[in-house]
């Protein structure tokens, strides 16, 4: 969850107190326990993304990349894909996905909700594979 998560919330003053809310609505006078106002746990445009530190060394270790719920036009999420080593297999999951270099990523051209049961269901197919190449035929 590199831009946080919606079904958490957070204290104004301290980024570190998140409660689990479950998607319920947040109003104002909802309070954390330091006494300051609760917002969405998510990143707002203008904001530091405090994960990206955490997920580009990943990004670069790591065997398969899925990249779903961003447009990848707004950094520092926009250059993951450009992080990953060449020889791994990276998918994207966007119904509008930008210019990207194809050879290298495979676009599934959905939204994420349909997209990643449909990628799911590609990867339970093919879930006895111990082959990677196997495992992700479009690589």
């Amino acid at each position: 969850h590199l831009h946080g998560e919606i079904r958490k919330s957070r204290s104004t003053k301290n980024p570190q107190l998140v409660y689990d809310i479950d998607g319920a609505l947040l109003s104002v006078g909802d309070l954390a326990k330091d006494g300051s106002q609760l917002r969405p746990d998510i990143v707002w445009f203008g904001e530091a993304v405090p994960m990206i530190e955490t997920v580009y060394p990943l990004v670069e270790k790591a065997d398969i990349v899925l990249v779903i719920g961003t447009s990848l036009l707004v950094y520092p999420a926009a250059g993951l894909l450009s992080v990953c080593r060449m020889s791994i297999p990276c998918v994207l999951v966007d119904p509008s996905p930008p210019r990207i270099d194809r050879d290298r990523t495979h676009v599934i051209q959905e939204t994420a909700a349909h997209g990643v049961p449909s990628l799911v269901d590609h990867l339970l197919q093919r879930v006895r594979c111990s082959d990677l190449e196997t495992l992700l035929p479009w690589h």
